[in-house]
């Protein structure tokens, strides 16, 4: 419903969403992650993600998993995805599926205006 309270209809054709179709298959599964924590602030290993990202730099998803042994991996992704979003890392999506191979960037200084959050072709 628009702001009179009447209702619209947005048609998308069919091209333009099979056109994006790829790039919506390769972020479903960080989505996933990202949803499973949606309901839980995470601090802890908001922390410890936050501090891994700016000491290394640079790596791979199982840099964090490796680093924090003792926090569950699920809730580990959960809070990578999140970073993304909030535009503390970027990932790269271009080679291959979401998975701990999946490589990642520190973003510095972070600014939630680019569009170069997640990279993916």
């Amino acid at each position: 419903m628009d702001k009179n309270g009447s209702s619209s209809v947005i048609c998308i054709p069919t091209r333009e969403v099979l056109s994006q179709s790829a790039l919506a298959v390769k972020l479903m599964k960080p989505l996933a992650f990202a949803a499973a924590i949606a309901q839980k602030e995470c601090v802890a290993t908001s922390n410890a993600v936050r501090a891994i990202t700016i000491s290394q730099k640079k790596g791979e998803l199982h840099n964090f998993f490796d680093a924090l042994p003792l926090l569950d991996q699920s809730e580990v992704c959960g809070v990578f995805v999140r970073h993304v979003v909030n535009g503390y890392i970027r990932m790269d999506l271009a080679e291959q599926p979401f998975g701990i191979h999946t490589p990642w960037m520190c973003r510095q200084p972070v600014t939630n205006t680019e569009s170069d959050l997640c990279h993916v072709t």
